[in-house]
């Protein structure tokens, strides 16, 4: 009896002695573990923190590109050069019509005028 209390006793301890061995395992590996989760999460953080910088410098980049390209001396240039478009100098005419025949005679005076105005031109007057 004294015998099987011993290797009871044995089985206890060899019992204890690997369950502790296991958890002191495991809580190593877990703690290794941790640190490569953390060490992968730091590394995301400073490439995501370069590609932030790399999309900032690029936005102002872009916007000051937009800030020349939206010059409003640059845009007549353009507008000039390259589809011939001019200024309009010519006077503004506003008409005020109180009834419906004055404007009509209004209307065919204008177009008389121009109608004179073509045909001077036409034979190099004006």
């Amino acid at each position: 009896m004294i015998k099987k209390r011993r290797t009871n006793k044995n089985i206890k301890l060899r019992l204890y002695f690997f369950i502790s061995i296991f958890a002191i395992v495991s809580f190593l590996s877990l703690g290794m573990y941790q640190k490569f989760k953390i060490d992968l999460i730091m590394r995301d953080i400073h490439r995501l923190e370069q590609n932030k910088k790399q999309l900032l410098s690029e936005t102002e980049l872009l916007r000051s590109e937009v800030d020349i390209l939206r010059n409003i001396d640059r845009i007549s240039q353009i507008a000039k050069t390259e589809l011939h478009m001019v200024n309009n100098n010519d006077p503004v005419v506003v008409l005020k019509v109180t009834n419906f025949e004055e404007f009509e005679n209004a209307k065919t005076k204008v177009a008389r005028k121009e109608e004179a105005t073509k045909k001077l031109k036409m034979a190099g007057v004006q």
